[in-house]
Formats: C-alpha cells, structure tokens, sequence
C-alpha cells in the first residue's frame, strides 16, 4: 500500500519509534499495512464500523492505538462532509459590497437563499420519491448498515447468526417501486426464506428428491420428531378451529346416515366417500403422514436368535405369565412359521397337560437338500425347573414361563450346527394360548411373539440389519444401526439427543425411576405369579409403559435382559474399559421402534404418558383375540380420536375413557392414586374400602356383605340402590357379560367384586352421567338405538376388528365407540327438541300398557261403545229409503259398510270429498250393474250416497270426540291419525264387542288398537304436524324417507326425527307449508324436460325455501343417489349440511371435498380445502 497517497491515514496513529519498530518486529505490521490488510482505503471505511469492532480488527494485525486513530478518523470525517456540503451549497464567491447604480440602487436586495446558494436542482427528487433521504428505501438501509456494521461487529460472539445469514435476500434485494410499497406479509417472508434453504439443503442431499417441492418433503421428513408436518392438514386444521369444530367433526354433521334407524350399525359418520372410521380418525387432530406412521407394520420381530446362541445354554424369551396382569391361566405355545419359510414346525395343536414326552422340533431346511437341522423348542418352567412341550400349557402355579430355543447335536445325529455358507433369516410366529376347559383340548389365544433366526457366518452372535431396516433408523431417528450391538440408542445420552426428550421425560415414557407404576391395596392380584410377593407387581410392563414394552423383546444388543421383569429400565452398565454409562435396558429394535411411536404420538396428543399408554391399551385389550401383537391399528385411532371429542365436549380424562373399553385401572404413576381408588374408596364413606378380592354377591336378597359391596358400587357410581337405577346396571351385567354359546344362548353371570364386572357397571353409570341421562334413561336410549346388540356392546366394551388404516370397511356392527358417538347424537337431538328418552319409549310403544289405562278413559270408552250402537247402518235403515224394487241393496254396499253397520275407511286423497268420493263409487256400480232410467239412477244414486256418508258423518264424530277427550287431538286431524294407526271402523267394531263386558277389565286386544293411536295422536300435537302435512306424508310414505322404516306407517325412532325435521323446517322457511310441500311434489313428479333442467328447477325452489344458492344446492344434489332431494331426509341433509357451511364460512364445494378427504386423497386435495377453509377464516 502507499501510504503516501492516502495521507489521512498515515497520520491517525502516532509514528512509531525507532524501539517500537524493533520490539514489533516480525511481531505486527505498521499501522498503514494493518488499513491494507483490513481493506480499508480512507477514513470514510473506519467509521463505518462500530469503534469497538474497528479496534479490535486492527488489534489482531497492529499494536497501533486503535481507539485513537478511530477517534482521528471521525474527526477527519466529519471535516471532509462539512466541507463538501459547503462546496457543494455555496459558490465561494464573496459578495460585492460595491454601491449600485440604476434602477437597482432604488431597492436593497441583500441576501437571498439564490443569492447565497448555488442549488443544483437536478441532484434533488420529488416528495415520496424511493431515492429520498427520508424515504423508507432510506431507513432501511441505514438499519440494514446499523445491523452489520455495528450491531454485529461490536462483540466477537462465534455463535451469533448474522443478518446475512438470517436474510440472505436483503444482500441482492433490488430496490424498485414494487419492492418498495408492496406489503408483504411475515408469514409469506418466512415462507419463502425457509423454502430457499430447504431448497439448498436439498440439492446438497442425494438422498432426497430435489423434484419434490419443500411441503411433500417435510411431510414426509420424520426426523427430528416434530416432522412430519403437513402444511395442508394443519391449515385446515387451524382455520377449523377458528370456527370451533374439526375436520372429523364435519364428516359426522355432514353424515347422510343418521344413527337414529335401530339397525345396530356403524353408518354414521359415513360420507358419500369415506368410512365412518375415517370420520373417527380425523377426530384425534392427527394428519394423514402421522396417521401411517403410527399404524405402519413394523419391520422388526420381537426377538432375534443369532446362530450361536443356539448352541450351549438354551436361548430363552421374556417370561409370558407376567405380561398377564388380571388372568389366572396356564399358558402354552404353538408355532406358526411364516408363509414361504424353510421352517416346518410339528407344533400347531395343544397337548393335554401332563404330556411332555418329546419336545417341538423346527425343521431348518437347507438350500441344497431336503434335509436340514432340527432345532428344539420348548416351555420352561423356572420354579420348579421343568420343561414341557411348547403347546403343553401345564404350568405351576406363581411360576414363571418362557420359551427356549436350543440346538442340540443328538437331535441331529451327534453334528455340530452346520457351518454357515450364507446368511438367511427365518421367521415364525409363537402363539401364546391359555387352554380353555372341556373334554377336546382347545385354547384363547393371548398374545403373539414374531421370532427371527438369523444364521450369519461372519455374526454368529449378532443380527445384521437389512437395508429397510437400517433406512428406517436413518429415517426416524437420524442415527445409523448396522448390527444389533451397534446400537447408539441404548445409551441413554444419544438417546435423548436424537428423540428430543429430557430425564424426566424418559422416566415417564419407561414408566421407571419417579414414575414406576404403583397399584391400589384394594385390588389384590389374581395372577398366582403376583400373589406370593417373589415376582416385582406392578411393573412398567403393566402399567405406564405397556404398549412400548409390547409383548416382551430381546435381540443381541439388549443390555442386562431379565426374562422376569422384561420392562425396559434405565442403569448403569460398564462397558469392556470398565467405563460407565447410563443405557436402556431390556431395549430391543422391535422396542425402539415403539418408543418412536409412542414419542411422536405423546407429543402430538398432549397427554402425560400413562394416561396415554392407559387409553392405548385399553384399545387393544378391548380387540381381544384381533391385536394379538399389541400394535397401534386403525381402532387405536378411533379411539384417540373419540376421545379428543368427547373430552371437548364433556369432562372426561383419558383413563376414564380408557375404562369405556377394558377396564377401571387400579395403577397409577408415582404417586399419583389410581383411578379405582377415586372412583369408589375416596372419600371412604364405610368402615372398610371396596375391595377386588373376587367373591361374589347377589342384588336378590343380599346378605349383609353383599348389601354393603352394593351400597359401596352405589355410591361411587353415584346412583341409587334401587332397582330402577342399580339393579338395571347389575341385570345387564349378568345377562349380557357372558359370552354367547354356540345356540346364541347366555347363561346369567353371578355377580362378583373383580375387576371386568366392576369396570362394566363403572363404564355404564359413567356414560350415562356424561350425557346427563339417568341410568334407565341411557338404557332406553341405547336400546332405541340399537335394542340388545347395543347394550352387550355397553356391557362389555368390545371394539370390533377393523381393517388397516388405508382401507374402508363395508357396513359392520357398532362397536363401543360408535356407539358413544351416536349416543351423542341422540342426547343432544333429545336437548334441543326437549325430549327424554321416556318420551321416546312412550311414543314407540315400549312402556308397559297399563300406563295407559285411566279412569277418564274407561268412561268415555263405555260411553263411546253405548254411542257407537246408535250410529250403527243397518238393513232396516236401508229400507226406509224407498229405492227401487231390487234384490239386495244392503249387499251391493257392503263394499262400503262392514258387517257391525260401520262405513269402512276411504282412500286417503279423498278423505277432504267424502261425499264425492261415495256419490262417484256408487254411482258408477249402480250404473254397471243396474238399468234404470236416468231420473231413478239419480234420485237412487242420491239417497245410497246420503245413506253411507251421513253413518260416515255420524260414526267419525264419536272418533273425533274420543281423541279430542282423552288427547285433545284437534279435528281436522282425527281421521288423519286414526288412519295412520288403523281405520274408524275396525276400532268402532271393537268398541261394540266389548260392550257386553265391563270395562274394568279392559279389553286387552282393544288397547293394543288405541295404543298406536294415542301415541300417534301425541306426536302430531308434541310436533304441530298440519292435517295437510299428514295427508300428503300418508299418501306418499316416501316423501317422508326413501327407507322404507323411516315411512309414516310405522312408528320408529327414526320416523320421529324426520317429523322434527319437518316441523322445524315449516318453521324456519318463513314461507306457507303449501310451498314446502309442492317442493316434494315437484321433485317426486314426472320431468317433462331434461334431466339437467328439471333438477336445476328443482335446486332453485329449494334454494328459495332454505335460504342458498341454487348453485350450492346443485353441488349438494351431487352427493345424493339420483342426485336430487325427492324426500324430508334428504333436505334434512341438505339443510344440516347448510348449517355446518354458514357456520364455518366454507362454501359447499371445499366443505364435500373436505368430508371426502382420506388417507389416500391427492395433495391436490388437501390444498384445495385448505385454501378454501382460509378464504372462509379471511371473511
């Protein structure tokens, strides 16, 4: 550098001397070599940046005086802008003090801002301009120089992430009008940074496919573990929430399948489209990509066997007796090799207990022959050591069993284990069964163990893992596991590191250390194994840590294995140097693959983990024999998501959801008191707590143990000990507990304090007090739901099998959890309308027929029957008529006249013209079958005519009278009703039987006449159902609902919702029942136009009626079977599903297509939903 040119800067530090010089020698350079090297060629580059980040640089290069020369070059800065500013405003010329001369001496002009500057009008811009000083383009870049120059010099912090790179696009930003006064959103600011660097981290991975964009990328990205994330889903899920309601919510309101048909099936929630489940599944918040992970077959088995453990001491699995937490059973094994595998196994059939000659041998069968190498499988017995067959179940009671793998050479002619030319894997199931009583030996499965022989030459005592198998590691938990042995996850600091979770965390998710699982003192232990105190109860196996400890595990790298407390734990192991570390123990792949699961699930659902862990596996204990393997599976979802609902709606905490589905837990974690003992022994209203010891009581003449079991279960439950209320719950559980034999017959269960029939009547009293009905009350509703079926399902809170997450099931039985979903229907439908459940029996005729019968109605039944003798026709009657001399005439009307002298009842479109009716009938047969002049035809026709409608008159008046006395039924609707329910003649005809009896003992068939229409009667006024509306709906049933149980004529459940829904909609139109109804007229008439423009005038008279476009309602029409609403339940849907678009702001076509969403819909899909849930957030 020449320091001659640039003369301010040599002189801003002092000169060095002479000794300076020497002792800086090889040391630092000169201060002017120091500007050089920092790049700095005048002052202007100095005071640009902060002093402090100036002296240190120059620091760093020169033992010059930094904070003097910044100083110097402030000063000399300052001077340089003062001075250009002056040269810049001013001439330099100074002014003439000369006397003028001329006109201008007469005015003193003097100074002046043109006289004295010199202003260069082409430097400056207009007001607002971008290139203003004191435009925002202006602020902008002086916070941006203040940012970088002083901000981020000042302090020499390494971890400190600059502007640049925070906002790498401000650098290369291009400053215009449109960048300028554009606004844009943070948000959008974001998005577009994060994208960029997504982007470049992208193209710098081989690994992943630049061709996606940076959405489906973290959607399916699962590593760390707040992926996957999908932008789509949770939009959606946000805008929803704006306006209170779910994604799976809106499937159910926008459900054509309402739950009110008695059928006993699991319709409701179903779209035109999706499944119920898919409704259910959406309920948990839980987005399609994490959906699949949870329920995504696992690649890894429970237990790996390498080669060389074979030989010696026997390989053995984590004891099966102590995963049975609440059974007392022996337990056996029976082998079922995988599909195409080498293995051949002899034992697939239970032996009778005693028989343990011979073990179980697999047949390895080798590559090159057909002979192959045997290897034994038994169980063993620890305490007494005993072995058995594999499918022997005889076991000692309070020991232990496993089962053992070993190869012995005198199995196979005194070799050695052959050597190994290959490597292979060969897999088989292990199906632990409990045998069940009788003469054939049969069994209850209990639980399935995948197992893995893995035959390495170069591992003999480890597993390799395949390539899938390492992805899937790489993929969830960024780590990479190439053998079993080489897991960095059993060390407990990279686990944490690679899951996110702190101690405390970890604690609870192995349910271990200050959160192991303690279980209540009054629930004592029926497995033997438990109950002698040798074996450690509860473990985190049972309670807390259930699902990710599954049904045992073991591979070579498990650390510290315990086959009698199989639960993973936390310790400390020291390694070959004698170096110790805190590891997992009892951790397998199959168990690693569950934590990451269970991690990822926690989070998302925000519940502590042994509340979740309680829910989840009260899930699988309720599939029974169908989640043999404990895996989360669509039924796990559902019931994640029936949860989440009824928990917003209600109060209910996750365990005691759990207890709708398996049972009242007795466990709780740390010190936390369990469920059990909150529910029935807190506070302790009796001198001793309610215990689960299993003896049994009855509710029919209790003894004094049983009356006080009784008061105790009444009391927790918070229900009455009468048998209204208690000894409905006690009834049910003994009659529909038991399993149905093979004739669907049930043997009554006695009653006793265990655990299943104390859960059943916790499961029924709490759902009934959720919906704030009483205990008779749920059971009528239940039954109205769906009669017995319904019922057991309460009883026992069984889910039924489902098919895997991808897939739909056809129409099945309601489970548990579709029945809760529907109760909630059902409740609140009964709320809104002001109903109870016993309106609902009465209506439908199941209270007892007594309740009926009333003073007031025998006397003016008698009266009636004594009338109705009056009123009678008769032959005599006939003959005063004087009518022509024929053979006869009282026969020729018996077409209109029964035999008790009663006018049968008329077509129902002519019940406003009776006397038409008849004057048109007669007079046509007379005409048909009688030659008579014209004026005898008339005055004949005539006098039949006013002989039948006057009986007609006379006979309907006392119907009339005794519904308009007993219910008050107004007139005009008397005939409608009696119709609707029977016919005025056949119930005058029954009044007159039993006139010559006493109407104190009533006459039982006459009642079962009245019953129907009293009810009939009562709905029509509880309704307000025009005489107009019930002669259109009794003409035409199928105005009404095209299923034919939803049809006037009969009297169900759901033919009184759609009444409702009738009602409701006359009242909400604002508009005449007339024009309501020519609507179904028209849309059930016969098109004399197009097809696409009749159901366009159809959508437009409707539009009218119900306050939508005619547009929205054609879309509506789409999703209906001939693609119009020709009946009251279709426009119901159509009218629930405008309700659910006013409410949420969505138009018709997003809000379908979101009903419509799956786990197999298109992002396409899910963006066009999305979009349209924000547009309606942004109104």
């Amino acid at each position: 550098m020449d320091v001659t040119k640039f003369s301010l800067i040599s002189n801003l530090a002092k000169k060095e001397t002479a000794e300076e010089t020497s002792d800086s020698n090889n040391r630092q350079a000169t201060f002017a070599t120091a500007m050089n090297t920092l790049g700095y060629t005048s002052v202007f580059d100095i005071v640009r940046r902060a002093k402090p980040a100036f002296v240190r640089d120059l620091a760093r290069l020169s033992s010059a005086d930094g904070s003097r020369a910044y100083d110097n070059a402030m000063c000399y800065a300052i001077q340089i802008v003062r001075a250009y500013r002056e040269q810049l405003i001013s001439s330099g010329q100074k002014q003439t003090l000369t006397q003028r001369s001329g006109v201008r001496s007469l005015v003193d002009i003097g100074p002046s801002f043109p006289n004295l500057f010199r202003e260069n009008w082409d430097t400056f811009c207009k007001v607002g301009a971008i290139e203003a000083m004191d435009s925002p383009v202006a602020y902008l870049a002086s916070l941006y120089r203040f940012a970088t120059q002083q901000l981020e010099g000042n302090t020499p912090e390494t971890n400190r992430i600059s502007l640049d790179v925070r906002r790498p696009d401000l650098r290369e930003l291009l400053i215009d009008q449109q960048s300028t006064f554009t606004p844009v959103s943070t948000l959008s600011i974001i998005n577009t940074l994060l994208e960029s660097v997504i982007r470049e981290y992208v193209n710098n991975d081989s690994n992943l496919d630049n061709g996606k964009a940076p959405y489906e990328l973290i959607a399916e990205k699962r590593h760390p573990f707040l992926f996957p994330y999908t932008y789509s889903h949770h939009e959606i899920t946000l805008g929803l929430s704006e306006k209170k309601t779910t994604l799976g919510e809106m499937n159910y309101r926008s459900s054509q399948a309402l739950p009110f048909s008695g059928a006993g099936n699991n319709l409701y929630g179903a779209t035109a489209h999706t499944a119920p489940s898919v409704a259910q599944c959406w309920l948990s918040g839980l987005s399609s990509e994490q959906q699949v992970l949870l329920t995504e077959p696992s690649l890894f088995a429970d237990y790996y066997i390498p080669h060389g453990q074979l030989t010696g001491v026997a390989w053995h699995a984590g004891g099966s007796l102590s995963l049975l937490t609440w059974e007392n059973t022996d337990v056996g094994y029976l082998i079922f090799p995988e599909t195409g595998s080498q293995l051949e196994c002899t034992a697939l059939i239970l032996v009778k207990p005693g028989d343990t000659t011979g073990w179980a041998i697999l047949n390895l069968g080798k590559n090159d022959t057909t002979t192959g190498s045997k290897i034994r499988l038994y169980g063993y017995q620890s305490n007494p050591e005993k072995y058995f067959k594999p499918n022997n179940p005889e076991t000692t009671p309070g020991s232990e069993k496993s089962l053992r793998v070993q190869y012995l050479s005198a199995d196979n002619d005194n070799l050695p284990f052959p050597e190994i030319t290959e490597p292979s894997l060969h897999s088989f199931v292990v199906k632990v069964v409990a045998p069940t009583p009788g003469d054939d030996i049969t069994y209850s499965s209990l639980f399935d163990l995948k197992v893995t022989l893995s035959l390495s030459y170069y591992l003999p005592d480890d597993y390799q893992l395949t390539e899938v198998q390492m992805g899937f590691f790489k993929k969830n938990y960024g780590t990479t596991v190439p053998y079993a042995q080489a897991n960095p996850l059993i060390r407990i600091k990279s686990f944490l590191e690679k899951t996110g979770l702190n101690t405390a965390e970890l604690e609870s998710l192995l349910a271990q250390k200050s959160y192991a699982p303690t279980c209540s003192a009054n629930c004592l232990p029926v497995n033997p194994l438990f109950k002698s105190g040798e074996f450690k109860f509860p473990q985190a196996l049972h309670y807390g840590a259930s699902y990710v400890n599954g049904v045992g595990g073991r591979d070579p790298g498990t650390v510290n294995f315990d086959k009698n407390n199989n639960s993973m734990d936390l310790a400390l192991v020291a390694d070959e140097q004698n170096i110790s570390s805190w590891q997992l123990t009892n951790a397998s792949l199959n168990r690693f693959d569950r934590l990451q699961r269970m991690i990822r699930l926690q989070r998302w659902m925000g519940i502590p983990f042994a509340e979740l862990d309680t829910l989840i596996m009260a899930a699988v204990h309720s599939e029974r024999e169908k989640n043999l393997g404990r895996v989360l599976n669509t039924n796990t979802l559902r019931a994640l998501g029936t949860y989440r609902y009824l928990s917003k709606r209600y109060s209910l905490a996750p365990e005691e959801f759990a207890a709708f589905m398996h049972h009242l837990t007795p466990f709780a974690a740390g010190s936390r008191k369990p469920l059990f003992d909150k529910v029935f022994n807190t506070p302790q209203l009796f001198d001793t707590p309610l215990v689960i010891d299993g003896a049994e009581f009855s509710i029919n003449e209790p003894d004094p143990a049983a009356q006080k079991t009784i008061l105790q279960l009444c009391a927790g439950l918070g229900v009455q000990p009468t048998e209204s209320s208690f000894g409905v719950l006690a009834n049910d559980v003994s009659n529909f507990m038991p399993p149905l034999g093979d004739a669907g017959i049930q043997a009554p269960l006695a009653l006793k304090r265990s655990l299943p029939v104390v859960s059943s009547f916790y499961r029924q009293a709490r759902i009934a007090e959720m919906f704030g009905l009483s205990i008779e009350d749920s059971r009528r509703l239940l039954y109205l739901l769906g009669g017995d079926t319904y019922i057991r399902q309460v009883v026992t809170g069984r889910l039924s099998p489902h098919p895997g997450v991808a897939q739909e099931e056809s129409d099945a039985v309601a489970d548990i959890l579709d029945i809760l979903m529907q109760m909630d229907w059902a409740s609140g439908w009964l709320k809104k309308t002001g109903q109870t459940a016993s309106d609902l029996d009465r209506y439908t005729g199941n209270l007892p027929d007594e309740a009926m019968v009333t003073p007031l109605l025998l006397d003016t039944l008698e009266t009636l029957a004594k009338s109705a003798i009056q009123v009678q026709l008769n032959e005599s009657q006939l003959a005063e008529l004087s009518l022509p001399p024929a053979a006869g005439w009282w026969g020729i009307l018996d077409k209109w006249i029964d035999v008790n002298g009663f006018v049968k009842a008329i077509p129902l479109e002519s019940l406003h013209g009776p006397v038409d009716y008849f004057s048109f009938e007669i007079g046509q047969y007379v005409g048909d079958n009688y030659d008579m002049g014209s004026e005898i035809y008339q005055d004949t026709v005539c006098k039949l005519t006013n002989f039948v409608v006057r009986g007609y008159y006379r006979q309907h008046q006392l119907i009339e009278e005794l519904l308009q006395t007993i219910t008050q039924l107004p007139r005009d609707r008397t005939e409608g009703v009696i119709r609707w329910s029977t016919s005025s003649s056949e119930l005058l005809g029954k009044l007159l039987n039993a006139v010559p009896y006493s109407f104190n003992t009533f006459d039982p068939t006459l009642l079962n006449l009245l019953k129907p229409v009293f009810r009939r009667s009562e709905i029509i006024q509880r309704w307000n159902v025009s005489a107009q509306a019930l002669q259109t709906f009794l003409i035409h049933p199928d105005w009404l609902s095209s299923d034919e149980q939803c049809q006037v004529p009969d009297l169900r459940l759901n033919t009184i919702y759609i009444i409702d829904c009738y009602t409701r909609w006359v009242n909400q139109a604002g508009m005449s029942e007339d024009r309501l109804l020519d609507y179904f007229r028209l849309a059930n008439e016969t098109p004399d136009v197009e097809p696409e423009e009749y159901i366009q005038r159809c959508a437009v008279e409707l539009a009218v009626l119900i306050g939508w476009t005619a547009c929205e309602v054609m879309q509506a029409f789409s999703e209906l079977p001939e693609h119009l609403a020709k009946s009251m339940a279709q426009v119901d849907w159509i009218l629930r599903v405008h309700s659910v678009s006013q409410e949420t702001g969505l138009a018709v076509g997003p809000l379908l297509k979101a009903t419509h969403l799956s786990l197999t819909s298109a992002a396409t899909d899910w963006q066009l939903v999305s979009e349209g849930v924000m547009a309606a957030v942004r109104r």
